[in-house]
């Protein structure tokens, strides 16, 4: 009776499987990979070479177990061309890439055929699939010429190769090359897969997406960011393995896990097409990374720690988030109930889809951004081979596509099993953007790997480098001349519009000086850059304390925007001081290297009692430090006076001495000072300029130079002939007011050697 009862349950359960897989129907989804870029990943470029890919899953037992008249067809993508040579083909891949079977392009020998010039009705390319396919005669969508039958057998293992858990798992394949420009889209071709239930019944149609991928330069990522991780971009934290509430977006086809270590469920597991947000890759969030895994779960008595169990699948890695982290490693996993960060868990559907989407507000036009993200591939042994026989191997490698409103813009490539690895690129938004849509696409089948996390999905803005001088004060004596520029320098061109602000209490609040321009970026050593300087005035009490800086941003309207704007973080504070008894102690410095080390010699007159000489050091002529201190010797006729650096000079270092009783102080010049041969250059200019141009001349000997300022038609308009010293010349070049405003060219020319400089002449305000 027991054997009875038992066949009839086991019967019973056959049944009610064989039911549930004769209601699912086919599924397929595209994509293409990168070939040239399959492991490094990066943005469509013209001559890379892509893989065109349609994936079908039939499952075990769909229509009785055999599909009629199989075949697929597509076309070759816009902006690019087909690969013919002879190595090239039409081809039938397995879900990890690998070849199962080749087809030449050419038609008459066998089941692929390739027509450049199909026709009107036809498509360019055509494979007839099945377990004996023949050789079409024709590529018409409607013809069936000698195609032939899938095996989709109903019981487990049978039918046709490549196969996985729930059926028989193919992806078809073409290789083109991209022909387009950077700025073209390429728009996949309109594949189908075609197949009938009955040898006489009607065509079954599944279509392919249309794709649209955008060709572009590379660029790097941002150096400099501003922003942050946006809504569910780092998931969150807390005590559960996962969390229970689904994200904001929904993955398309896939079931969302919410309940995985309730009560340490068994069937607490993340299958293929489903997700969840989780702190803890361990199914029982436990916490010993290292613990076995397949192949190595059999075998002798396995401490509990060790357990297999653990692992998702008895495989994957047991890992924590990475919000926090910097690095590959990311951060440890998680002990059972312990809050901690979340992260996005993927094990990917078998047929590719969508795998995050969200839709972001609130951004500045003309303003280049970041879309990163940090992406780990989390199973080192999930292969499995084409009969269902594990390799234990990674099986098939992430691959992810990231888009801006529905076109692809960027492709991650083949993410190993190495640890958290950061992908992404950076784009510009367009000249009235303020909103956009990100998603995330899976270009890699499911099944036998492809099993991901993600986390600190980022979308930040790329800022440019904003050098005020002189920083952190200006120095002047009551009556003289302070000025102030700024270098703006920025890997792009476009944040050209400028303004100074200032505040009269401290930094709390800050207005609009009026002075506003826009600048003419010039490439320099892969940077763009410019001058914005601020025109000259006098101190005098009224500008005494008050802090200046510069907004800078890529159109008028987001100058007065802060969220689309951007400032210095460092200020220049103008201290005006009474020099009248200071000013009658004179200093002359110089400078030499001896022994490695900068030697600083100066004379003085009139030297005055109570006065310290304090001996400061720069590396970007902005930022000083005191690195000595010595008193004056109060003597009327003056002094001479010897200080060496204690540092070594293991680069070009700027030195100046700084004069004062305590109350009032008095700068040097500036020299320079290098181990190794000084170049010739202008460091600093002031531009642009009025009536009077201050600039700063490097100069390698006390040889003169010529400064020549010349037209746009070639025509000279200034010429000085000035003598320099070793070192740092501060030079000003006055009664330039009879100059048209407008763009002139600055050369300097010492010897052989010159160097030029764009300038821009304003009105006299």
């Amino acid at each position: 009776m027991k054997t009875t009862i038992t066949l009839l349950c086991v019967i019973l359960a056959f049944l009610v499987w064989s039911g549930i897989v004769q209601a699912q129907a086919p599924r397929s989804g595209n994509s293409y990979v990168n070939l040239t870029r399959k492991t490094t990943g990066g943005q469509i470029q013209p001559g890379d070479v892509l893989e065109i890919r349609m994936t079908v899953l039939l499952p075990w037992g769909f229509n009785g177990g055999t599909i009629y008249r199989a075949r697929y067809y597509d076309d070759v993508p816009t902006n690019t061309t087909m690969l013919t040579s002879t190595t090239d083909s039409l081809r039938i891949i397995t879900n990890e890439g690998v070849t199962f079977r080749r087809y030449t392009l050419g038609g008459g020998d066998d089941a692929g055929r390739y027509l450049a010039s199909p026709g009107a009705g036809n498509k360019q390319v055509r494979i007839n699939l099945g377990t004996t396919p023949g050789i079409p005669t024709n590529n018409t969508p409607t013809s069936t010429s000698n195609s032939a039958s899938i095996n989709i057998n109903g019981t487990y293992p049978f039918g046709d190769q490549p196969k996985w858990w729930e059926g028989h798992l193919f992806t078809t394949s073409f290789r083109v090359m991209v022909s387009g420009a950077v700025g073209d889209t390429i728009v996949l071709g309109a594949g189908e897969f075609r197949y009938r239930l009955s040898n006489g019944g009607s065509d079954q149609i599944l279509s392919t997406t249309q794709y649209r991928i955008l060709i572009s330069a590379p660029q790097n990522l941002c150096a400099n960011l501003v922003g942050s991780n946006f809504a569910d971009g780092t998931f969150g934290s807390g005590t559960n393995l996962n969390r229970s509430t689904a994200p904001s977006f929904v993955i398309p086809g896939y079931v969302y896990k919410s309940d995985m270590d309730i009560n340490l469920q068994p069937d607490s597991s993340l299958g293929d097409g489903k997700y969840a947000i989780m702190k803890n890759t361990s199914r029982y969030s436990h916490s010993n990374a290292n613990g076995r895994k397949q192949p190595n779960c059999t075998g002798g008595i396995i401490a509990v720690a060790d357990s297999c169990k653990y692992r998702m699948h008895e495989h994957w890695d047991i890992s924590g988030d990475h919000t926090g982290s910097t690095t590959a490693a990311g951060n440890a996993p998680p002990a059972y109930a312990t809050s901690a960060g979340y992260m996005l868990v993927v094990n990917a559907d078998y047929v590719t889809s969508e795998a995050y989407r969200q839709t972001i507000t609130g951004l500045c036009p003309n303003t280049y951004y970041e879309f990163s993200a940090w992406v780990k591939n989390i199973c080192r042994t999930c292969g499995v081979s084409t009969n269902l026989v594990s390799t234990y191997t990674p099986g098939v490698y992430p691959n992810l596509s990231f888009e801006i409103d529905d076109v692809d813009r960027y492709t991650t490539g083949e993410i190993d099993t190495l640890g958290w690895i950061k992908k992404g690129f950076v784009f510009v938004t367009g000249p009235t953007q303020t909103s956009m849509t990100l998603s995330i696409r899976n270009n890699a089948p499911g099944g036998g790997g492809n099993d991901w996390s993600v986390d600190d999905i980022t979308l930040a803005t790329c800022t440019p480098n904003l050098t005020l001088t002189p920083s952190p004060t200006a120095v002047t004596c009551y009556g003289n001349q302070v000025n102030l520029s700024c270098d703006v320098r920025s890997v792009f061109s476009n944040y050209v519009n400028w303004e100074w602000e200032r505040s009269t209490d401290g930094g709390t609040n800050w207005s609009s000086t009026g002075t506003s321009g826009t600048g003419s970026p010039a490439l320099v050593s892969g940077e763009y850059e410019y001058d914005a300087s601020y025109p000259s005035f006098l101190g005098d009490s009224s500008s005494h304390g008050s802090l200046y800086r510069i907004r800078v941003a890529t159109t008028p309207a987001n100058i007065s925007n802060a969220a689309c704007s951007f400032t210095a973080t460092s200020t220049v504070q103008v201290m005006v001081n009474n020099c009248m008894w200071v000013l009658r102690t004179d200093v002359s410095l110089t400078g030499k290297i001896q022994h490695s080390k900068a030697n600083l010699s100066w004379t003085t007159t009139n030297d005055e009692k109570n006065i310290y000489f304090e001996i400061e050091r720069s590396i970007d002529k902005i930022n000083f430090v005191r690195i000595g201190r010595i008193p004056a010797a109060s003597r009327d006729i003056g002094d001479t006076y010897h200080f060496t650096d204690p540092e070594e000079l293991n680069q070009p270092a700027y030195y100046r001495i700084k004069m004062t009783d305590g109350v009032y102080i008095k700068y040097t010049r500036i020299i320079l000072l290098s181990t190794n041969k000084l170049e010739f250059g202008i460091s600093s200019i002031l531009n642009p300029f009025t009536s009077t141009i201050s600039l700063d001349i490097v100069s390698p000997s006390a040889d003169p130079a010529t400064i020549t300022i010349i037209d746009l038609y070639g025509i000279i308009q200034y010429s000085q002939t000035i003598r320099t010293t070793s070192g740092v010349n501060s030079i000003r070049l006055g009664n330039l007011h009879n100059l048209t405003p407008g763009m002139y060219i600055l050369q300097a020319r010492q010897n052989n050697k010159m160097v030029s400089r764009r300038i821009l002449k304003v009105e006299n305000r």
